[in-house]
């Protein structure tokens, strides 16, 4: 199976931050780590992760240390 493969197979979890506005992120875990998406162009492709760099993504984002200038 191809990343492409896994990808266009797997569940895809929101954010539960995400709202009513159509707005969010979508997260998927994949056999070697996990990817991320926007859910309002999910053509645009996904940032893949080992397990580790997710996780720190995710504190990352948690922390509020991804906040858009």
């Amino acid at each position: 199976m191809t990343e492409q493969d896994e990808l266009a197979g797997a569940t895809w979890w929101k954010a539960r931050a995400s709202g009513d506005s159509g707005g969010c992120v979508e997260f998927a875990q994949l056999t070697f780590g996990g990817a991320v998406r926007d859910s309002k162009y999910i053509a645009g492709g996904a940032l893949r992760g080992r397990p580790e760099a997710m996780e720190g993504l995710v504190i990352s984002a948690k922390n509020g240390a991804l906040t858009a200038p």
